[in-house]
Order: structure tokens, then sequence, then C-alpha cells
């Protein structure tokens, strides 16, 4: 392991601190790295910023891409995830900041997909007035993974994990539209993670957790032949029974759930 940087200003607490890291699609090129962190200077929010990583392990040059996104002082919901698609568009996954109002608030970048270029200008295709022009979904909760195909897949551009309340960790499609999370004030954890009695055209998850959640924790693809059946798959963290596990997905459905131990 060698240490690359210490990343200035990080807020270490509860949830928050270095959350998201993301390289270049062309780093070979331009030597691009993303993070995403929580910070507190005139007050918390989550900052992500692009380094450039020298020959010598340096990384320099940051350049601030987006700031502001909600944070609140204990940490709490802070995800943002990133990854880079093939076309170099950043996308983003942000927390709620377990704030009551964020997930449905249109100029709000909390509880949102978010994506952007390599400068943090809004990327094309996103949702139009009023929402904020960053904004790709929203109604989400705390985003916990993000892949992102080579190439979208009948529209679907990849999936999210996300942490659910006391029910219904989620994997979603990465589409454009409402995922349905509204836990309006005084930030009630009692309304489904996804509302289709509020919202009858909200994005229903392709797998769930149920009744309990297991705290899911990043998310990654096989591909290649050398995973046999599991090709394709995709493979969830799970903190709370410390596993991993293995979900096949065909046509918009799970077929396939395999749990893996030490």
């Amino acid at each position: 392991r060698i240490e690359v940087a210490e990343i200035d200003d990080v807020m270490a607490r509860g949830e928050g601190g270095l959350l998201g890291v993301a390289v270049d699609v062309e780093f070979e090129e331009n030597r691009f790295i993303y993070v995403a962190y929580n910070i507190n200077i005139d007050g918390p929010e989550v900052r992500g910023t692009r380094f450039e990583l020298s020959e010598d392990l340096v990384l320099d040059n940051a350049l601030h891409i987006v700031e502001g996104l909600p944070a609140i002082e204990s940490g709490r919901h802070s995800g943002t995830q990133l990854a880079m698609d093939q076309e170099g568009i950043l996308w983003i996954g942000t927390g709620d900041s377990a704030t009551a109002n964020t997930p449905q608030d249109p100029e709000s970048l909390g509880g949102k997909i978010l994506r952007v270029t390599r400068d943090g200008e809004p990327a094309e295709g996103n949702l139009e007035a009023p929402f904020d022009p960053r904004i790709f979904s929203y109604g989400h909760r705390n985003t916990q993974g993000l892949i992102l195909f080579a190439e979208p897949v009948d529209g679907v551009y990849g999936y999210s994990a996300e942490h659910g309340s006391w029910i219904d960790d989620e994997v979603n499609v990465l589409v454009q539209g409402n995922f349905g999370w509204d836990p309006l004030p005084p930030y009630n954890e009692d309304v489904p993670m996804t509302d289709l009695d509020k919202f009858p055209d909200a994005i229903e998850a392709v797998w769930s957790s149920g009744e309990r959640t297991i705290a899911v924790s990043g998310l990654t693809q096989l591909i290649g032949e050398q995973w046999g059946d599991f090709d394709g798959a995709l493979v969830l963290g799970v903190q709370k029974d410390q596993h991993l596990r293995v979900l096949r997905i065909a046509e918009g459905a799970v077929v396939g759930e395999t749990l893996l131990y030490e």
C-alpha cells in the first residue's frame, strides 16, 4: 500500500468523511482523479474535487467541481459515490443528509443522482427546469454504490445501491425520474422507500432487502467468462451480516441471489 496524499480539511464524523473516489476514463492522458468528502469550513457540506495525480504520485491542482452538497454536523446520510462513464461524464449519487425536504426538492442536490462534466458543468440529458440542471434523478435516500455499463442497455445506464430506513435497502436502475423517497417533516422514516401511493409513477427497485435492512456497502459488476454463471452479476457488500450478496439480473428482474461468506 502506497499513501498518495492526505485530503485537507476532511471532516470524518459519523457516516461522513472520505466518501467516494473515481478515476477518469482518460487517466493515462489527463491524470485526473475525483474525490468526494465531507468538509466543514463555513458550515458542513459535501464537496467533489478533481485532482491531478503526478507521475511521482502527488495529488495536485485541486479543482472543486461540485460544492455545497447538503450535509449535517453528524455526517449522517452523506452518501456521495462516484463513477465516470465512457463519455467522460461523472455520475454522483448523493445522500439526503437526513433532512426531510431534500430528496424531492428540485433545487437541492441531496438525495439525487447527478451528472456533470469534468469541470462540474451540467451534463446534457439531465432533468429540465425546475430541477437544478445537474440532477438526473431524485427521490433517493442514501446512495452507497454506483456501477455504469459501457453503454446504455434499453435506456438503462447502470445500477445504484441505496441504504433503506428500517426496511428495503435497494438496488435501482440508473434512469431519469422519481424514486419515491419523501420523508417529510420531521424526517419521518416510517414512509416507504418507494412511496407509490404518493407518487404512482415512482420507479420501483430492481431488488430490495425487505423487512430488514442489511446495510449495503459498495456495488460492482462481474464481467468476463472467468466468472462462469456469475458473469454480468452484481455484487453488494453487506455490513450487518458481513457477506457479499451476488445478484443475477435478467430482463429487469433478479433471477438468482447467492450469499458468499468468509
